[in-house]
């Protein structure tokens, strides 16, 4: 294997070639350069829907069927994953164009504290004012875990699932307000 010499360049070349770096910075890389110094998207084509998800929200609250449960509470979890319209928010840098995850961690600290015999109505509160708190939720997926439930034997959580989706949304507020039963 032959050693190669390396090539000796004189300073003066070297800095002929910053200098000519610096007029056309672009000319290589292609990014975006200013004084943000901002990177700029790849050509790769986004779907417009992404996720957003907040798992393990920790709530005490007052749920169940029993006296002993509304009175004496239980730990829950709760987590909330939704489908949105991301695309304006993948553009900018702006978080009004998203959907502000501390909204939806208002939202079921809030629906937790209202005293229920079924998890399957907490769920579906907490997923029916999430749909209301943006018109960028397309879906919003709700599972609500009920720590050491009061049940014979060992259980470590009893777990309710439900799917919200925009279709459904206004069917579901309005047996809510009471308007079907």
């Amino acid at each position: 294997m032959a050693i190669k010499k390396a090539k000796t360049v004189s300073s003066k070349t070297v800095i002929d070639i910053v200098k000519k770096s610096l007029q056309n910075p672009t000319k290589k890389t292609g990014a975006v350069v200013n004084e943000k110094r901002q990177r700029k998207i790849s050509p790769y084509k986004f779907h417009p829907h992404g996720k957003i998800s907040l798992r393990d929200i920790r709530v005490y609250a007052h749920h169940g069927c029993t006296v002993e449960e509304q009175k004496i509470g239980s730990e829950y979890l709760v987590d909330v994953e939704i489908k949105a319209d991301l695309s304006e928010a993948m553009k900018q840098d702006d978080l009004s164009k998203t959907v502000d995850y501390s909204m939806i961690h208002d939202v079921v600290i809030e629906e937790m504290g209202i005293s229920s015999r079924l998890l399957e109505r907490v769920a579906a509160r907490i997923g029916s004012q999430i749909m209301n708190g943006s018109d960028l939720i397309l879906e919003a997926n709700i599972t609500v875990r009920k720590l050491n439930p009061p049940v014979k034997g060992s259980v470590g959580e009893s777990v309710v699932k439900l799917m919200v989706t925009r279709d459904y949304v206004d069917v579901a507020q309005n047996r809510y307000e009471g308007k079907y039963r």
